[in-house]
């Protein structure tokens, strides 16, 4: 993650090759889009794009969570992070063998806490290239695709590879992403916020919880939400009687 990318190409296809081919050093972080796929996944584009589904492709429901903090801004502006700690969880539907991008119907977000975003959240999914290869998993705001992010603007990338699609890891900028002059030891994923037009914070450290924590926190979050609508019926005035 975060590589200076053009934000002029749209198409797909040529955007993974010319943007892997021909990006400028990942240090030169002054034109816009900063978050890169790693060269392999192009070959896997194609793969996937020419061959369609394999024979046996089924469709999974997973939930995929995620859990940041010690944000670094990567970028030349060197600002202390504005927002301390994100996390978040997400049900998707896909079928891992198949390419997908900014897929926005088959995703439901659960819950999301302190990630900046001013478009809808969608995924992308770069299957396995070959036997050891990993997949690839992205999910953020579509703006510039659901796998960038991009400078003085309301966004956020969570990115993910995996070996088997129901144990993801999150990506490591030491996994072949493009993340300026961040350690290979950060965590390819993070936000920017507008207003900060030089700024992207990424963590340094992040978890993916288990899904039965998952489960306790959604499950927790919905009865606050309910706690909290009771207690606003409890508050509301009375209505006079006549």
């Amino acid at each position: 993650m975060g590589c200076v990318v053009p934000t002029s190409h749209n198409h797909a296809l040529s955007k993974y090759f010319v943007y892997l081919m021909d990006s400028p050093a990942s240090g030169d972080v002054h034109h816009g889009v900063f978050t890169m796929r790693i060269i392999t996944l192009v070959s896997s584009l194609v793969l996937g794009l020419l061959a369609g589904a394999p024979a046996g492709a089924a469709v999974i429901t997973q939930t995929y969570g995620f859990s940041f903090n010690g944000f670094v801004d990567v970028g030349p502006g060197a600002v202390a992070p504005p927002i301390a700690a994100m996390s978040g969880s997400f049900t998707i539907s896909f079928d891992p063998t198949l390419y997908y991008s900014n897929d926005t119907t088959h995703i439901t977000v659960n819950f999301l806490n302190n990630a900046p975003v001013s478009s809808a959240i969608g995924f992308d999914n770069f299957p396995s290239a070959g036997v050891g290869q990993p997949g690839y998993l992205s999910i953020g705001g579509i703006l510039f695709d659901a796998d960038f992010i991009s400078f003085g603007t309301d966004d956020f990338a969570i990115n993910y590879k995996y070996f088997d699609p129901t144990q993801p890891i999150l990506g490591r900028c030491s996994d072949g992403y493009a993340c300026g002059n961040a350690p290979g030891s950060t965590v390819a994923s993070g936000y920017t916020l507008a207003g900060y037009n030089d700024s992207a914070w990424l963590p340094a450290s992040g978890t993916v919880p288990e899904p039965a924590s998952w489960a306790l926190m959604i499950t927790g979050f919905g009865l606050v939400g309910a706690a909290q609508r009771r207690r606003s019926a409890l508050m509301s005035p009375a209505t006079p009687t006549t």
